[in-house]
């Protein structure tokens, strides 16, 4: 993030909005693996610790991983926003979404639980989902202008991958937590995988690889 303040400051706003592309794409990767792999696993995590009894159910747990999904892409955007200096728009466009998460929470809440709460969460979300892109593209001189074929393929990859960890979580119960602990480390391992794969063209794959390299290299100190 200071880098990409660096080149709004400079004005090298084709730079920025590839730097943001690469930011969007990395975070929706990892997102929607974590999330998968939590779908997997989630069932067999409550069981293990506080009884099967317990577990909200499968809906609950896809729209609680949903709102993360949505947090994390709705965050990135924010920060470039912060980077390019507009933070009066990103808090104004919060409020917002905070009351809509208020009202559609407590009117749904009484009839539906917690489910009621994550879809309010989902509705405010959905708010910075669709404000934060166009506020962005405003900061880097651009009109809003959404690739709608290269959107369809990570949002069709979400639904496979996301809907697929949803089923089997939901017929997966694992005896121990040793188990347990080899089944995320694997399914995590094989759904980033997957989602590499099915979500990103070739040339988003490749940037995504080069900068999980760089990651990779800066964290082992390299």
């Amino acid at each position: 993030m200071p880098g990409l303040g660096g080149v709004l400051g400079e004005r090298q706003f084709e730079r920025a909005a590839q730097l943001r592309r690469e930011l969007l794409a990395l975070t929706w990767l990892f997102a929607t693996a974590v999330g998968a792999t939590i779908l997997l696993c989630n069932r067999s995590f409550i069981a293990l610790w506080v009884g099967p009894q317990l577990y909200a159910g499968w809906w609950v747990n896809l729209l609680i991983v949903l709102v993360t999904v949505q947090t994390a892409l709705v965050r990135s955007d924010a920060f470039v926003l912060d980077a390019a200096l507009q933070p009066r728009a990103r808090v104004i466009v919060s409020a917002v979404a905070a009351l809509l998460v208020l009202g559609v929470g407590i009117a749904l809440a009484p009839s539906l639980g917690m489910a009621g709460v994550c879809l309010g969460l989902v509705a405010g979300r959905a708010v910075q989902s669709i404000a934060y892109p166009a506020l962005v593209h405003a900061s880097l001189g651009r009109a809003l202008d959404l690739p709608w074929r290269s959107l369809m393929r990570p949002v069709v990859a979400s639904v496979l991958v996301l809907g697929s960890a949803t089923a089997l979580g939901e017929r997966l119960l694992v005896p121990g937590w040793i188990a347990w602990i080899g089944l995320v480390v694997v399914s995590f391992a094989l759904l980033l995988l997957a989602t590499l794969g099915m979500g990103l063209g070739d040339s988003d794959r490749r940037d995504v690889i080069a900068r999980m390299r760089q990651i990779w290299q800066g964290v082992r100190g390299g």
